[in-house]
């Protein structure tokens, strides 16, 4: 079916009408001699229904003027349309159906390219599921909690937080777009091959920031034996130096209480005691071999709290002092990690608390409160763009400081502002997570 003539055509062959034959004026206005000799038809029509009339003769907007209810009928109407819309959002299994399909299921005999194009019209897309993680009730009520305390934060409380991370790293993955462009038959050319390798390897990449200064970095990679071995000493001199000691007294406090107690409600002691050794044994500093990626409390502890954040802090610290003022009218900045078991262990909790380090309260599966989040998925995409898929850890290694020496402060401190904002749509949600952030 031919599309409607313009309103240029038209009025150009009715110019030409008055001088040339019908055939004629449709070949120069660029009509189909049909068309041209029914809307010749419907003009004299037009002039002959104004002379019975009495009325003027029709003027040149009224003879171009397209018919009323003219063209094809539509094969669905807006009620028709309107049900299958609503049936294609009533639920999250018919949002997953296609269309047409949905279109279908209701008895409407109609194309998939019609379904589409009207669906479209209204607003309703094709498009890619959201990707939020889930949420116990327990979670969105501590994530309301917590945003409900910070609801009168301004950018200087945001500013006193350090944000740390760890992102996982994956040799030779890569994130974006990755199309190109080829003939059909250019499918195993040399240009349109993309060379994968079968060596699998994974790291972790940790770092940490503020709104005014960019922290270190750190990679996790595979653990060797010598580190296991080096580890398992440290561990041993901390048992042995520090650890045992307070562990020792801990228990006395806890048996002379039980003690008190017992003689307070007047009951002998039980026959056989709580013992030293397994008191010991179960509250020494040792590695389990669970973590996430290889990295534990001890990994954690020796890899980046001792040498990367205990320094970073104590510097920022100094850096914000201002001689004019006494130490404790300076606020300390506080530090945010998730809950991994190597970040939530109680000797890193312990160590921290060692060197004066506030830690911030983070719940679990709540990405959105954590500003440096918000940096992975850019550095990834980057990482792709300006170093392919780099297939080997040194590559990798190279790539991932080199994009986080990249990382601009301005940058970073658009991460910080905007967590005032996440932290009201989180309590506007009462702790949900549906929003974007």
């Amino acid at each position: 079916m031919g599309k409607h003539p313009s309103d240029l055509q038209k009025i150009e062959f009715l110019t030409h009408l008055q001088y040339v034959s019908l055939h004629k004026a449709a070949q120069r206005a660029g009509l189909e001699y049909t068309t041209a000799q029914r809307l010749k038809t419907r003009v004299g029509e037009l002039e002959i229904e104004h002379i019975e009339k009495g009325l003027p003769p029709p003027t040149l907007e009224e003879k171009i003027a397209r018919k009323k209810g003219s063209g094809a009928k539509p094969k669905l109407t807006i009620d028709d349309l309107n049900e299958i819309f609503v049936a294609c959002t009533l639920n999250k299994k018919q949002r997953k159906k296609l269309q047409h399909v949905v279109a279908k299921e209701l008895g409407f005999d109609v194309c998939r390219r019609t379904i589409e194009t009207r669906l479209r019209a209204k607003g309703l897309n094709r498009c890619k599921p959201t990707k939020k993680l889930a949420l116990t009730d327990i979670q969105k009520a501590q994530r309301y909690e917590i945003a409900w305390s910070r609801r009168n934060w301004t950018l200087e409380e945001w500013k006193h937080i350090i944000f740390s991370d760890e992102a996982s790293i994956i040799v030779s993955a890569k994130r974006g777009q990755q199309n190109i462009s080829r003939m059909s038959d250019e499918r195993y050319h040399e240009d349109c091959i993309e060379v994968r390798y079968n060596n699998y390897s994974e790291a972790m990449f940790w770092g940490c920031f503020t709104y005014d200064y960019k922290g270190p970095c750190h990679i996790y990679y595979p653990e060797t034996a010598d580190q296991k071995e080096e580890y398992l000493q440290v561990i041993q001199k901390l048992n042995d130096e520090e650890i045992e000691a307070e562990c020792r007294i801990a228990f006395d406090r806890q048996e002379k209480a039980k003690e008190a107690k017992w003689k307070s409600e007047g009951k002998k002691p039980p026959g056989k005691r709580a013992s030293w050794e397994v008191y010991w044994k179960n509250h020494k500093i040792k590695r389990n071999g669970k973590s996430r990626g290889g990295v534990d409390n001890t990994r954690y502890t020796y890899e980046v709290i001792e040498p990367k954040l205990i320094p970073f802090w104590h510097e920022i610290q100094r850096q914000r002092h201002n001689p004019d003022e006494l130490e404790y009218n300076i606020p300390s900045f506080q530090f945010l990690q998730d809950g991994a078991p190597s970040h939530s262990s109680q000797w890193t909790t312990r160590r921290l608390k060692k060197e004066g380090i506030p830690i911030i309260e983070h719940i679990g599966n709540s990405p959105d409160m954590n500003a440096i989040e918000g940096a992975w998925m850019p550095m990834r995409i980057a990482i792709t763009r300006d170093w392919g898929a780099p297939h080997t850890l040194e590559w990798t290694d190279r790539a991932w400081r080199g994009q986080w020496e990249k990382l601009s402060q301005k940058k970073i401190q658009w991460l910080v502002a905007r967590m005032a904002a996440i932290n009201t749509l989180i309590i506007e949600h009462e702790g949900g997570n549906e929003f974007h952030g």
